[in-house]
């Protein structure tokens, strides 16, 4: 599981909105000058919070600390469509009008069909995907902070 701690923003009825903090590792890279993350990061403005929406089952309040879970495998899959499915589909269309001793502009349009098509696919992939909860992060742990009193 990839974990998160954070704080609660918002409660619905069976989600959570939780701001969690933006790490970034560029300050401890050798790398960071080069690097076009590192360089991206500089360009734009600092954004240090993200919102994510999470499952809930804990009677939680904004404000609550919680830790928020997503499984790795849900990670993978994810990124394997996102990135490899429309990239594959440019290819297979490429190599198709070429095969088909098709006129480079027509190849070259049958490509970003191809990269549309996957880029599409990959969009109602998401959409259903919204509906499975292995792709939904959920809250793991309650952070229940201790009590205080005023007599210590």
């Amino acid at each position: 599981m990839i974990e998160e701690r954070g704080r609660i923003v918002k409660v619905d009825k069976d989600f959570v909105w939780v701001e969690t903090l933006r790490k970034s590792t560029c300050g401890s890279c050798q790398a960071q000058n080069t690097c076009g993350h590192g360089i991206m990061s500089r360009l734009k403005p600092s954004r240090n919070h993200a919102y994510i929406r999470a499952a809930n089952r804990y009677p939680l309040n904004e404000g609550d600390e919680v830790t928020i879970a997503l499984a790795e495998d849900a990670v993978v899959s994810a990124s394997f469509l996102v990135y490899l499915i429309p990239l594959l589909l440019l290819i297979l269309s490429a190599v198709t009008g070429t095969e088909l001793n098709f006129a480079e502009p027509i190849v070259i349009l049958l490509s970003l069909s191809g990269l549309l098509a996957g880029f599409g696919f990959v969009r109602w992939w998401a959409a259903r995907a919204k509906v499975e909860s292995r792709y939904q992060p959920e809250v793991l742990y309650w952070h229940v902070p201790l009590s205080t009193s005023e007599n210590s």
